[in-house]
């Protein structure tokens, strides 16, 4: 599974006074749960090289005792394994210290937000990350955050755990406004509060070590030089607070911009305004910030500092709609009369409220006495994971009504701008709530089935959020921050409202499925929104490589286009009018979802690009990064179709071979090399992480790779699935006790996500199918509260710790027939039971794996089988887009087959607006004699956007054309399937 790294074959044991070991104790475990053993440790591989890693284990079983620590070096199945080169190299730190009371001894347990380290996965930078977060204060999918920062002149990585620190700590150089869904895509908005200590400008004060307290509902930190800082949140708005340790003492903030941007004015009246500057419009369009404060101590001004003896209270509140709107939301949020501690206890309560949806059995005194660690790192993963779900998307609303009337707002960033003033915004004002901050490729996978699972109001009301972006802009964003993006690949919002739907999740769905159905259909001229390279691909099935990743373009698309279908399919099957729209939609989606099978190279056994002209390049080496792949290499994309898991195993000759290709993928080490660098010509992170990580070429830092472990489902030996991910889970998030915690980037809540699903035991492998694999749970008994009532609960049943192959599983008493759990069950209180063998034989004879897949045969368009266009002039009508700008205005035209053909569904793509009424289909045997044939449905072309139909019945015949009713239509592309009879 791993490489060797023999370098981080490391453990500490004790040595009692009475000859005991520490190792010798079965019942210890460490933070991670891991027995003491030195092999124990090293096979666990948690640790990671080029990397500092933390681990801590409680004496106090031993408490009284005296005790010698050694430290182990190597154990004895590296003794045949020694270094290639030269001598193994490393730092070791031991700290022995004495922990705070334990619950046992009478201190109350922490509630779930003061279990959470905000700066989890800040430990991170642009050459390696350990998740690239920055420790946030806010209400849950708020407005605004509030973030300290150790360096204030970056606005990407702003705070960092390590990068920044001295002898006497790190930096603490402004707490801040920051609106930042990653440091890939940058922040905007930032308001910075400096805190000083005797006079402004000077030396940034220093934390204290050990002081910081970093949580959902505050940040606190004691600094050296004799003072206290503390910052509490509302959605619009925050407190800050300066207190130094002696009252004649002076302190103070600098208030501004990051390099001195933007406007301060502070009042007469103690009251300040101001803005900070816009974004680029063509990098997410971000409106100015304005915003307005209160000075609630007395104090002078000076510039941009504001200087108080003993203490300061400052209140600021952001708009990016005026001025006056920032002082309306102070005035909603922050009155005086609010103290700062009812503004903290009330977010404090809001956030307990959400982070309590997960809960584990509580652990006995006896328990805790050796496991008590392992305990509490278990519910503080659990809340910060729930806590990175919380935080995205946020809302843009403002409410400019009353606290009793409320009217919400925004500034709308998916247009243009006019030029902003000092006072009020340049950006186009619209009623309503619009939600933004999200990468849809990074979140669609586990991120959004998991707010359907918590809150499906919740989810709906933000899909709905979300769907203002297609309302005010014409396009749903591929990465919205806030307005449109041009980053990474896929229209992934597709699948995120197709599995929405299949949840139930009330929102605006019909509305959604159009934003889908452009994506998938319809080429935008701005490279920010929708599908690249679809001119053509919509027609060809695939995404040439003559579009930068047209590889990982392609598989994306056809992710997006099955999900598409089953969102048509389920849509059909409501009720909810145009039914047999919605049915035509359905066939041709999910036919077109297959025609990813043609980039499969049986050759070299890997998905390939191919150029225009349907060619592979002329070399090929899985192990190259970028080119034709997203941030991965080929063996990262080699099974990513994830909703075609018996069409992928048919491509390898069967689920034997689907499973033999994954094992050599998992035995295949990511080598970091240069050499591999592919069309980047360096080693980026992701491939730095891949390498660190020791699980051969499913690199799970990156979104890529996420479903990897889970192929195995469709593989001869499914029940390695959950095994497997079990292990990846329990191993790659260590660390959060110096700022790390996550394996890679932790982007807006999916890498949190991953994780949560694995410790449930349960995947949403396939988007849209209402269907969740069943894994191998991280704990043996964990439920799950709904925010509708309901409950999950799901306990497993072990003969040993290592049990991880599933031999049965029952829901509310009932045995299933499949590893896999409905979404339609999730109603009321549920309890799902599942039991596990060590032994692959035992799991094999399972029912639950007994299934038989069949892949679904791909359809191409007719036109490739033979033919010629009725009129010579109108090959350009069946070139699959190859002359792109095409547009025959025409009274008739259609195709000859060289044989008879049955043909049941049609695409028509006009290059003009088209009236229902305005064409009709014939068909005829001799094109003398013309019959026309039905659809199941009519509905008006849209310039430039492919639409489905499919006939009342199949038609049979050697000819076949539309035709148009009165005047000419102006067409561009036509194509004609056989997917079967619509009835089967």
């Amino acid at each position: 599974m791993h490489t060797p790294h023999p370098a981080l074959a490391v453990t500490i044991d004790v040595v009692f006074d009475d000859g005991t070991r520490l190792s010798g104790d079965g019942r210890v475990r460490d933070r991670y749960g891991v027995p003491m053993t030195a092999s124990a440790q090293f096979k666990t591989a948690w640790a990671m090289p080029e990397q500092w890693n933390a681990d801590s284990v409680s004496l106090e079983p031993w408490a009284g005792r005296t005790a010698n620590l050694e430290v182990v070096l190597g154990t004895s199945g590296l003794s045949e394994e020694p270094p290639a080169k030269g001598l193994v190299e490393g730092f070791i730190e031991v700290i022995v210290s004495k922990r705070a009371a334990t619950v046992a001894s009478g201190m109350a347990m922490p509630t779930p937000a003061e279990r959470v380290d905000t700066r989890r996965g800040s430990h991170s930078g642009a050459r390696f990350s350990r998740g690239n977060t920055i420790p946030i204060t806010a209400v849950p999918h708020g407005f605004c955050f509030l973030s300290p920062a150790t360096n204030a002149d970056d606005t990407r990585w702003p705070y960092r755990w390590s990068a920044h620190d001295h002898d006497h700590g790190r930096p603490l150089t402004a707490l801040q406004f920051s609106h930042q869904p990653s440091p890939w895509i940058g922040d905007r908005g930032v308001l910075q509060v400096r805190p000083f200590i005797i006079a402004p400008g000077g030396t940034p004060p220093y934390i204290v070590p050990g002081t910081e307290f970093a949580r959902p509902h505050l940040y606190a930190a004691q600094l050296h030089g004799g003072a206290f800082v503390e910052m509490t949140a509302t959605s619009h708005g925050g407190i800050f607070r300066i207190a130094a340790d002696a009252s004649s003492d002076i302190v103070g903030f600098s208030i501004g911009a990051p390099q001195g941007a933007g406007r301060v004015t502070f009042h007469d009246n103690g009251t300040f305004d101001g803005w900070t500057p816009e974004g680029a419009a063509d990098w997410g369009n971000p409106p100015r910030a304005y915003f307005a404060g209160r000075i609630l101590d007395e104090s002078s001004v000076d510039g941009r500092a504001v200087t108080a003896s003993g203490a300061l209270e400052v209140r600021i509140a952001q708009s990016f709609l005026s001025v006056d709107q920032a002082r309306r939301s102070l005035a909603q949020e922050l009155p005086v009369s609010r103290s700062f501690e009812a503004v903290r206890e009330s977010l404090h309560a809001e956030w307990n409220g959400l982070l309590s949806a997960v809960e584990l059995p509580e652990a006995s005194p006896a328990e805790r006495q050796w496991r008590g660690l392992a305990d509490d790192d278990a519910r503080a993963q659990i809340a910060s994971a729930l806590y990175r779900l919380h935080l995205y998307p946020n809302t843009t609303a403002e409410n400019t009504g009353t606290v009793e009337v409320p009217r919400l707002r925004f500034a709308n960033p998916m247009v243009r701008s006019s030029p902003h003033g000092e006072a009020t915004t340049g950006a186009p004002v619209e009623d309503g709530d619009l939600h933004v901050n999200n990468g849809y490729w990074d979140t669609y996978r586990t991120v959004w089935p998991a707010l359907a699972l918590f809150d499906p109001e919740g989810a709906g009301r933000m899909l709905d959020g979300l769907l203002q972006q297609a309302c005010r802009g014409g396009w749903m964003a591929r990465w919205s921050a806030p307005g449109y993006v041009d980053s990474m690949v896929g229209t992934s919002s597709d699948q995120i409202f197709a599995d929405a739907n299949r949840w139930a999740v009330p929102f605006d769905e019909q509305a959604a499925f159009e934003t889908a159905w452009r994506n998938a259909c319809e080429p935008s001229a701005d490279p920010r929104q929708g599908r690249k390279g679809i001119a053509r691909g919509r027609f060809t099935g695939y995404i040439s490589s003559d579009v930068s990743e047209g590889m990982s373009w392609s598989i994306e698309n056809a992710i997006s286009d099955a999900a598409i279908g089953r969102f048509a399919s389920r849509l059909a099957a409501q009720g909810t009018g145009s039914t047999a729209r919605w049915a035509a939609y359905a066939r041709y989606f999910g036919n077109r979802a297959l025609s990813y099978r043609t980039l499969f190279d049986p050759a070299h056994g890997f998905f390939r690009g191919k150029n225009a002209a349907g060619r592979f390049s002329e070399t090929f080496d899985p192990r190259d990064w970028g080119g034709d792949n997203v941030e991965t290499n080929g063996w990262g994309m080699s099974v990513s179709s994830v909703h075609d898991g018996a069409g992928l195993a048919a491509l390898h000759g069967g689920r034997g071979g689907l499973r033999a290709h994954l094992d050599r993928l998992f035995a295949e080490p990511e080598t970091g090399d240069v050499a591999f660098a592919g069309h980047y010509g360096v080693v980026i992170h992701e491939q730095r992480e891949a390498r660190a990580q020791r699980s051969g070429m499913c690199a799970l830092s990156n979104q890529p790779a996420h479903h990897i472990p889970w192929m195995h489902v469709h593989g001869d030996r499914p029940w390695r699935a959950g095994a497997l991910v079990h292990r990846l889970a329990g191993r790659l998030f260590a660390g959060a006790m110096i700022g790390q915690g996550f394996p890679g980037d932790e982007d807006n809540g999916e890498m949190s996500m991953w994780w949560l699903w694995a410790a449930l035991g349960l995947y949403p492998l396939e988007l849209g199918s209402g269907e969740l694999h069943i894994g191998s749970p991280l704990f043996d008994d964990i439920r799950v509260r709904r925010a509708n009532g309901g409950s999950l609960r799901v306990r497993a049943f072990r003969p040993h710790p290592d049990a991880h192959y599933l031999v049965s599983a029952t829901l509310a008493g009932v045995p299933l027939e499949r590893a896999t759990l409905s979404v339609d069950a999730l109603k009321g209180d549920v309890e799902l039971e599942l039991v596990f063998t060590p032994d692959a034989s035992e799991a094999a004879a399972s029912p639950l794996w007994a299934e038989e897949m069949r892949a679904t045969l791909w359809q191409p368009d007719l036109t490739r089988n033979g033919g010629h266009p009725l009129d010579s002039s109108h090959a350009a009508l069946f070139d699959d887009g190859a002359a792109s700008e095409t547009a025959l205005r025409t009274a008739s035209a259609g195709w000859v087959f060289s044989q008879t053909s049955t043909v049941t569904d049609v695409t028509i793509t006009a290059a003009a607006d088209t009236a229902a009424d305005a064409y009709v289909w014939q068909t005829s045997d001799s094109g003398k004699k013309w019959r026309d044939v039905a659809t199941t449905h009519r509905e008006m072309l849209i310039a430039g956007r492919t639409t489905p139909f499919t006939f009342a019945e199949p038609v049979t015949a050697r000819m076949l054309r539309v035709r148009a009713v009165n005047e000419p239509v102006t067409l561009r592309q036509l194509e004609l399937f056989n997917l079967g009879h619509p009835s089967c």
